[in-house]
């Protein structure tokens, strides 16, 4: 009579390595009928949501999670390109600077030596 008490009372250990001896990872599940509720390979660590509506909020907000993210990626992106477009152009406009410059300079020396060649 203990025994079968004792063995509806037993919770079952949370899994630590799958059947191929690797060690499980915890994941969170993203389905509509399990939104949110993280799990260690075949092991639920949360309670299931009890009523539909909930499920469906936080389905829905994941789905909305997951678009403001991929916006985001294209924001980063096209954010990444304008910079190195700038810093490019900002390269260019540096380096064409320094080329007058050095052009100025080698103009001011002739126009002296021959200022003072011919005097």
């Amino acid at each position: 009579m203990s025994s079968t008490s004792s063995s509806s009372n037993w919770i079952r250990p949370i899994p630590t390595h799958c059947f191929c001896e690797l060690p499980v990872v915890e994941r969170t599940s993203r389905t509509a009928a399990n939104p949110a509720r993280r799990f260690l390979f075949y092991f639920f660590l949360d309670p299931e949501l009890r009523y539909g509506y909930y499920r469906t909020e936080m389905h829905s907000l994941y789905t909305q999670v997951q678009q403001l993210r991929r916006e985001m990626q294209v924001q980063e992106y096209t954010y990444r390109n304008r910079i190195r477009d700038l810093e490019l152009e900002l390269n260019e406009r540096t380096t064409t600077g320094e080329c007058y410059k050095k052009a100025v300079i080698v103009f001011t020396v002739f126009v002296f030596v021959m200022y003072f060649l011919v005097n």
